[in-house]
């Protein structure tokens, strides 16, 4: 545009002076016009030459009713004033309707042209523009044209006209637009193909994006995208009559309605689709818009969704799908219970469903389960999780001592903080159950759990693997990790509605590259649960950044230590010994007290003396205590007794390449790389001698090549062998072990023991089967992981030299494949800091769905988009991007700017989210509310000014002020004021932003009542909303259900 007018400026000058010039000149023909007026649907206002005025505000060129009404230095803004004068025109005045004068007659031929085909199926029209405007340049130039500007004209004519046809081309064979239209014919072609409909569906962000590569991401760019997915589920839905290709589509629609349409359009669309197609997944999707629906929440509608759908999945006769689907339906209401504040009956409906599918007696008629277990809860014998309780099965008839419930704080009239102070008291001292025998306050109606109030929830698993998943789902409610390694615990581990930040992050110190943890890279078995229970008592408080929720292991700790460790006796007392959660108790007791650990350890024992696995974890507890030399004891005892033992021989070598592995490894963790490498060399000795072990350390000979040569080989036999029967724990150790060996024998060099874990990993991907279905991705993704801990530990346990290109490349690698991996992640981190390399502008890549700092693209490496949609924008690879913000330094650009956008990036769904997104994760709004309450502490707290930089900005301020008045003799009252008003605007600010953000909180997550809570145990928060906003906030508690211990007086 701007070129345009100043051709016009350079024409227009000799035609004043030239009366031959060629007066076409006056007129351009712009067929190609400027786009940017489209996309900013104005023209440039730079390239528009300014109005020449007539007087009086009039125009030349326009109308007498055009005026000019304002102006300024940049612009004249041009109205009709004959629209606004008390003078009507005719148009709006009564006589409008009257005719000013005949119509015009019509004159009709006499015959039909020749030209007319009343055959044809449409019109021809003619334009006449072109030859109005040749007729109009022919009366201006007359006959004084010259050929020179004939030329001319013709030249930009044929100028413009390529300039046209290229732009045509370009968009032709643009590639983006040739898929799309080949998507698009393919849905036109075969309208009845899911498949089709589903990839067009899917191409449109893509497409949607090159349309609009201008823009940024923004609430209206998602609301446009979402509008386009809607129109094509809705064509598509009208075309596909089966029924799995119906399922794909509703479930397609429901999730883009969800992130436009209000709550009473998506109300409306919700029960047509549950009537006709309703599948497990779309009932979870209506679970959580009826969880998640501020509106309307109320949790007796919710708790009524959930016995609706458990009560339809229960009877399914789909086995393989059916306890899976129960069991997470049981762990989300259980969750919602316990998180609404009704924490008896979440924990009662757990011992209810564990006693009836775990300790349930073997000679029971299934048509008489029922009722002989209500007679065992009735009888309110020790539950599992209590003290002295032994199982259904036992028959036990003793009963346990009374009890008696604290008195609360008293609670004065209208005083909102003692109210909270006593509902948290009575949250943390009588959380579980009660019974009829306790002294109980007789108005609380929800302290004893009687058997209708969970008769409607108990079903049976129907598998052992249904009993794994039942254990698991047991744990990621206590809010602990999974035991078993199967596919759904870890996909539930990062569903928004069962997340919690202690069991994604163990150690978030890392992330700030402050602390070396050591004990996060020791290769044992007890690794997860020991880090995530050093982690929580470590860490008690619960308001500090990144927050966790409340679970069973923060507020009853007891009773979850108890209840793991009866799980793994009492089962393993009626069917298999279950050395998977006898393991997982020991651990759970080394990250509390070692020493319950170490006597959890010897009682498993006396029950299964042959368990090489119990000796190698009992080994490991007394390593973690600091009694190395017992260890070691225990190690050798187990090595030299091993073919004593009355073990199916797969079973025995299988449990001995773990314990080589963690011996080995904690020999390393030391430092005393001799005493490792000379430990490797011995693992084909039968028996294996410890004393002959000290004694070739002692004469300090490194082992011979053949040796070295019949370990390997050794090593490669037990990976053939265990490659199919027991992926699942073997390959990740003989991965360690075949690196071990690597490394010990050629000079602790990286690149040899990053060479084993990538041949294996290339050997394990032709792995298609396994007999014990194990998932075989999650086998490579533990392997990944132990790879990027030996990374670790090479760098900072051993102290060895290394590149660090090396090990970001390696770690990249594996995050591009595993981007929900939060230890390859939180290394992946820890080398970047470590390696210098911080990106201060923190590049954000659109197709960089996890919302992680993407590395400049000349750095050697990148941090990994997820692939293929797997994982993209999930709650986890969010919360790391929170904790990379928090734990950013201020010279590397962190601001709390930064921090709050990526709150925000994490509390929003993003428009390429295609499963349940993070805005319902009650760890993350509470991370957020407790950090805008910080800020607000800062910019309000002793008359403090915030962080450093609000410091430097009221600095500026003053400096500023005090050089305007550096001559007058109050300089320092003005600057008093000054910085006075300074920091109230600013303290005002922080307040909005808190209380903003804690409503924002509460709308997404209206069932918690933790988050409620905050308001009333919050001081600055408390402050910010007032005694009135604190009275309704507590009448809304009232009115959504959740419940409320105690009252307040006068409220």
């Amino acid at each position: 545009m701007p070129s345009h007018h100043q051709e016009i400026r350079h024409q227009s000058t000799p035609i004043s002076s030239n009366a031959k010039h060629n007066a076409s000149s006056w007129f351009v023909e712009d067929r190609r016009g400027d786009r940017r007026n489209l996309e900013y649907a104005s023209p440039d206002r730079y390239a528009i030459p300014r109005y020449y005025t007539s007087g009086g505000g009039a125009l030349i060129g326009l109308s007498p009713n055009y005026r000019i009404v304002s102006k300024s230095d940049t612009r004249r803004e041009v109205q009709d004033v004959g629209l606004d004068s008390g003078r009507k025109s005719r148009k709006q005045s009564l006589l409008s309707a009257i005719p000013e004068s005949d119509d015009l007659l019509i004159r009709v031929p006499s015959s039909p042209s020749q030209n007319d085909d009343l055959q044809r199926d449409f019109l021809r029209f003619s334009d006449s523009r072109p030859k109005k405007r040749r007729r109009l340049s022919t009366d201006l130039d007359g006959s004084a044209s010259s050929a020179d500007s004939s030329d001319l004209s013709d030249g930009e004519d044929r100028q413009r006209g390529k300039s046209e046809h290229d732009a045509f081309d370009a968009f032709k064979n643009d590639p983006i637009h040739q898929r799309h239209m080949e998507l698009s014919r393919a849905t036109t072609e075969r309208p009845e193909d899911v498949n089709a409909w589903l990839t067009f569906i899917k191409y449109q962000q893509v497409s949607f994006s090159a349309r609009h590569e201008y823009r940024t991401h923004s609430a209206a760019t998602s609301r446009s995208l979402a509008d386009i997915r809607i129109s094509l589920y809705e064509q598509a839905l009208s075309n596909v009559k089966d029924p799995a290709g119906r399922h794909a589509l509703i479930l397609g629609l429901m999730q883009e309605g969800s992130k436009i349409w209000d709550v009473q359009k998506q109300a409306s669309q919700w029960q047509p689709f549950l009537d006709k197609d309703s599948t497990f997944d779309l009932w979870i999707l209506y679970l959580n818009f009826i969880q998640s629906n501020a509106v309307r929440f109320n949790l007796d509608s919710c708790l009524h969704v959930y016995r609706t759908c458990l009560a339809k999945f229960s009877s399914s006769e789909d086995g393989s799908f059916r306890d899976s689907q129960c069991i997470y339906l049981l762990l989300r209401l259980t969750l919602l219970l316990w998180q609404s504040g009704f924490t008896e009956r979440a924990i009662g409906l757990w011992q209810a469903v564990l006693e009836f599918n775990l300790f349930r007696p073997c000679e029971l008629a299934t048509d008489t389960l029922l009722s002989e277990f209500e007679q065992f809860w009735s009888s309110e014998v020790p539950r599992i999780g209590e003290d002295g309780a032994t199982g259904w099965y036992s028959n036990s008839h003793v009963e346990p001592e009374p009890k008696v419930d604290k008195e609360p704080p008293k609670v004065g009239a209208h005083d909102f903080t003692a109210w909270a102070h006593a509902e948290i008291y009575l949250e943390k001292y009588a959380s579980l159950p009660a019974r009829a025998l306790d002294d109980v306050p007789d108005d609380d109606p929800y302290r004893i759990l009687l058997f209708s109030d969970i008769q409607e929830f108990i079903f049976s698993t129907e598998s052992k693997r249904g009993t794994e998943l039942l254990q698991d789902a047991f744990l990621l409610f206590l809010g602990l990790p999974p035991c078993h390694l199967l596919r759904e615990p870890q996909k539930w581990k990062e569903d928004p509605f069962i997340y919690t930040s202690s069991l994604a992050f163990s150690d978030p110190d890392m992330l700030t590259g402050k602390k070396h943890a050591d004990t996060t890279v020791v290769a044992t078995s007890l690794h997860d649960v020991f880090r995530t229970m050093k982690s929580i008592m470590a860490s008690s408080d619960l308001d500090t950044i990144p927050s966790s929720s409340q679970r069973p292991v923060h507020l009853v700790p007891d009773f979850v230590r108890r209840g793991v460790s009866q799980i793994a006796r009492v089962t393993s007392n009626r069917h298999a010994p279950n050395e998977n959660m006898m393991e997982y108790a020991i651990a759970l007791d080394a990250g509390i007290d070692p020493r319950s650990a170490r006597k959890q350890a010897k009682s498993f024992l006396k029950k299964n003396p042959n368990s090489l696995r119990l000796y190698n974890v009992y080994a490991l507890v007394e390593n973690e205590a600091g009694t190395f030399g017992a260890a070691e004891k225990v190690w050798s005892t187990a090595l030299s007794m091993q073919h004593g033992l009355p073990l199916p021989l797969e079973s025995r070598r299988r449990d001995m390449l773990g314990l080589w592995r963690d011996w080995i490894f904690s020999y390393m963790r030391q430092r005393r790389f001799h005493h490792a490498r000379i430990l490797l060399s011995m693992m084909t000795d039968e028996p294996f001698d410890f004393g002959r072990f000290q004694a070739q350390v002692s004469n300090g000979s490194a082992p011979s090549a053949a040796n070295q040569v019949k370990i390997e080989r050794h090593l490669r036999l037990e990976y053939s062998a265990h490659r199919v029967s027991s992926p699942g724990r073997t390959l990740p150790i003989i991965a360690d072990l075949l690196a071990l060996q690597k490394y010990l024998n050629g000079g602790f060099r990286l690149g040899d023991a990053l060479d084993a874990y990538r041949d294996l990993l290339r050997e394990t991907e032709t792995t298609t089967v396994s007999t014990t279905g194990v998932d075989l991705s999650m086998v490579t993704e533990k392997v990944h992981e132990r790879r990027a801990q030996f990374v670790y530990a090479h760098s900072s346990i051993y102290a060895q030299p290394f590149r660090p290109k090396e090990a970001r490349q390696v770690l990249a690698d594996s995050t591009r494949l595993f981007p929900n991996n939060t230890t390859l992640l939180t290394l992946h981190h820890y080398f970047l800091q470590k390696s210098g390399l911080v990106d201060r502008l923190r590049q954000w890549d659109d197709t960089n769905a996890n919302g992680l700092a993407v590395e400049p693209r000349g750095a050697g490496s990148a941090v990994a988009a997820p692939r293929g949609g797997e994982g993209g924008g999930g709650v986890i690879s969010s919360s790391f991007g929170v904790l990379v913000e928090l734990g950013r330094p201020s010279y590397a650009g962190s601001t709390d700017h930064s921090v709050r956008a990526a709150f925000k990036r994490a509390t929003t769904t993003s428009s390429q989210e295609a499963t349940t997104g993070p805005p319902w994760c009650v760890d993350t709004w509470k991370s957020y509310v407790t950090w805008e309450s910080t800020k607000s502490a800062d910019a309000g707290g002793g008359g403090g000014l915030g962080d450093g930089k609000d410091l430097e900005s009221a600095k500026g301020v003053r400096q500023a002020h005090h050089r305007r008045h550096a001559d007058q003799n109050d300089d320092d009252d003005d600057d008093g004021r000054a910085l006075q008003r300074h920091h109230n605007q600013q303290h005002r600010r922080r307040l909005t932003a808190l209380t903003d953000t804690f409503y924002a909180a509460i709308r997404a997550c209206p069932w918690s009542k933790e988050m409620h809570m905050l308001a009333f145990t919050d001081p600055h928060l408390a402050s910010a909303l007032g005694t009135e906003g604190l009275k309704r906030l507590h009448e809304s508690m009232t009115d959504r259900g959740l419940r409320l211990r105690t009252t307040v007086p006068g409220a």
